[in-house]
């Protein structure tokens, strides 16, 4: 009795679709993979960025920034009533802190 019906089955591992399976997952890890050495290789890059800009803030040749994330804490003031009712609110540039602000070195 032949065999040759058995690459005819579903589960069999030398049918066509089985196969294309089994290569598209290889190709989705290898891609996986890359995405991972690359995360890898610019996280490395910049914890080295980090340190050599600390390196030259504690050397006095930079000086040390300040990181400010005050504006996520800001609140615009419009009338709760007016904005309820549709009309824009309305922004003033001379109105921002980042104006009022010490210019940063």
């Amino acid at each position: 009795m032949s065999l040759s019906f058995l690459s005819k089955k579903s589960w069999h591992v030398a049918n066509v679709s089985n196969v294309e399976k089994v290569w598209l997952a290889e190709q989705k890890l290898e891609q996986e993979k890359k995405k991972l050495e690359e995360y890898t290789h610019t996280l490395k890059e910049e914890r080295q960025k980090e340190e050599l800009l600390r390196l030259q803030q504690e050397q006095g040749l930079v000086a040390p920034r300040k990181e400010r994330v005050d504006f996520l804490y800001e609140q615009q003031e419009t009338a709760a009533s007016a904005y309820l009712l549709g009309k824009p609110v309305e922004l003033k540039p001379e109105d921002h802190d980042i104006k009022k602000a010490p210019a940063l070195e």
